[in-house]
């Protein structure tokens, strides 16, 4: 059997204000950065021996991988068929900005159509280079345990392929894929199969200490 743990990278500065990424490099902020650390710590203490590390080339997953890579002693490998999907001159755009300009191509991929996003990539292309770079490494790590960073949407239809035991799967069921987020997927002799999906539990302790945080300053101010 060869296990995969499936990594969203760390919160960028346009994740929190909405901002539409694709290919566009955009940096971890402090939380990402924070979030990543946090992950590297859960996965040294608590997470299997990886025989490898693989992950996007962007910034935000390399930076992700970076900290990972430390704790765990393992060399992050570029594999470039794991970025987002490609989302032409909508990159850098709010979905509201998109719809201003683009409001036709939006509104049919609402209804599941699968149309170019701002003229660049469709999620089959993206099914189709992400599910290829996942067969070749399985084929690579036969009975090994292997960890990828990666992106939201290429998460999703990792997901999908392994729901579908190795094909696509359309419309792509939801998945709430949070920065950081670890899902886990399996392939042995019959095929694949999901064991976690977006798992965000190695943070909880940093949401309540940021929460009682909050409280106390907002005590504070009323007292």
């Amino acid at each position: 059997m060869t296990r995969f743990f499936l990594v969203r990278h760390g919160e960028t500065e346009w994740n929190l204000i909405g901002r539409w990424q694709g290919h566009v490099d955009v940096p971890l902020n402090q939380i990402g950065l924070d979030q990543a650390r946090i992950l590297a710590d859960y996965l040294r203490e608590h997470g299997p021996r990886f025989a490898a590390l693989y992950s996007s080339d962007l910034a935000r997953a390399w930076q992700t991988a970076e900290l990972l890579g430390a704790a765990l002693e393992l060399a992050p490998q570029s594999a470039i068929d794991l970025r987002e999907i490609d989302i032409g001159w909508w990159g850098g755009l709010t979905r509201q900005e998109i719809a201003a300009r683009d409001a036709e191509t939006l509104a049919l991929l609402d209804t599941d159509q699968d149309l170019p996003r701002g003229g660049a990539e469709t999620m089959q292309d993206l099914y189709l280079r992400s599910s290829a770079a996942l067969e070749r490494m399985a084929a690579d790590h036969p009975g090994e345990t292997v960890l990828i960073v990666t992106h939201g949407g290429t998460v999703r239809v990792l997901l999908g392929h392994a729901r579908g035991n190795g094909q696509a799967v359309w419309p792509l069921p939801f998945e709430s894929i949070g920065n950081t987020s670890v899902s886990v997927i399996e392939r042995d002799a019959s095929g694949w199969q999901i064991r976690m999906a977006g798992d965000t539990s190695h943070l909880a302790e940093v949401s309540r200490a940021v929460d009682v945080m909050a409280k106390t300053q907002d005590d504070a101010q009323q007292s």
